[in-house]
């Protein structure tokens, strides 16, 4: 599947306004301390990429993949279908990335995902993207709404994919802890 143009007309000209400017203040105003190197912009990136995830799956809940993990390996699959990019490689990188740095990912992940309280600015960005997926066109405004974010960031399409798998990855870890006796085939088989 091809991605979405940034003028996707399932992202209406209002909807893609307000995003930008959004987008634009924010950026500006969490980097302007630390500047748009990559170790900055990065974990902003995983902020903004999860968010969006996150409505996704939160409104994908209500079809008939209801579970998250399952959600997130189905969009990897619409994501890596233009390029076949998911091979031992990045599986390694995402592994090596995952172990360095597992705290702050851990913590972007807490901000994201399971706290009720987010910083003001995460809280915008979480009312702005569920605002978008009130069409019935989810699937087409996550990958918009993630392309957009990459294209403020001055960021290649094949962070959304690291993006995403390291996401798979915390997910992943934490069905692992929660049921110890999971089979690993179980997690790898059919996705819906």
């Amino acid at each position: 599947m091809k991605l979405p143009n940034k003028k996707d007309i399932r992202l209406s000209i209002v909807n893609q306004k307000k995003i930008y400017a959004f987008l634009s203040k924010t950026i500006y105003n969490e980097l302007i301390e630390y500047g748009v190197e990559e170790e900055y912009t990065f974990p902003f990136l995983l902020y903004l990429h999860w968010t969006v995830i996150k409505k996704y799956t939160d409104v994908s809940r209500n079809t008939i993949i209801y579970n998250t993990e399952k959600i997130l390996h189905k969009l990897q699959n619409t994501i890596e279908a233009e390029k076949e990019i998911y091979n031992q490689e990045l599986t390694d990188f995402i592994e090596t990335l995952f172990a360095d740095n597992s705290e702050i990912l851990i913590s972007i992940y807490q901000d994201v995902c399971e706290t009720d309280s987010p910083p003001i600015w995460l809280q915008e960005w979480q009312n702005l993207c569920e605002f978008c997926y009130t069409t019935k066109s989810q699937r087409l405004i996550c990958l918009s709404l993630l392309k957009i974010v990459n294209e403020c960031l001055n960021m290649p399409h094949h962070k959304t994919n690291i993006s995403l798998n390291i996401l798979l990855k915390i997910e992943k870890n934490k069905q692992d802890m929660m049921c110890p006796d999971r089979q690993v085939g179980y997690i790898l088989g059919n996705y819906g």
